[in-house]
């Protein structure tokens, strides 16, 4: 059985959109959110435990991936 996504599509949007630079009221725009009511979603949102464990995995996620590309760069100019 697959594992299910506790998020709505309109919520991991705005998870991933938060994580790229951790403005709750712009990335509640870019997910879809009005802007008129972008700051109170962003709010809510973030205050939601679901959505927190997600930035919190999508944040992890993405140092993962600078730490990865960090020693690939190190060990390339060892190379050289």
């Amino acid at each position: 059985m697959a594992a299910v996504n506790p998020l709505t599509p309109k919520q991991q949007l705005f998870v991933m959109e938060y994580v790229v630079d951790l403005k709750g009221e712009q990335a509640a725009i870019r997910a879809g959110y009005s802007a008129r009511t972008a700051e109170v979603q962003a709010s809510r949102l973030l205050s939601h435990v679901k959505v927190q464990t997600a930035v919190q995995q999508a944040q992890e996620s993405l140092v993962e991936r600078v730490e990865l590309s960090q020693e690939w760069v190190i060990d390339r100019l060892r190379e050289i």
